[in-house]
């Protein structure tokens, strides 16, 4: 389960996110540039292998890194100073 800390964190993040979002304008040339660079070749090959790189290491889920974290925590704790 995602910690209430990291929780209200995202939700924060997604709120002011979303409402910049919506008070900017859409510059149409910036987004036929972007439409451009998805259709290039290159950069298609190179999402390809992105995604296939992604699939091939599964990623750090949120409670497994907060876990890794606390034990690390842990350990610190039990070195004495010195």
């Amino acid at each position: 389960m995602i910690p209430r800390r990291l929780a209200i964190l995202l939700l924060t993040l997604l709120s002011v996110a979303s409402g910049h979002a919506q008070t900017q304008p859409a510059d149409s040339g910036k987004i036929d540039e972007f439409i451009r660079l998805l259709q290039d070749p290159e950069v298609q090959t190179w999402r390809e292998s992105r995604k296939q790189d992604a699939a091939a290491s599964p990623p750090v889920q949120a409670e497994t890194a907060w876990a890794i974290a606390v034990r690390a925590k842990q350990m610190q704790e039990q070195v004495p100073e010195g």
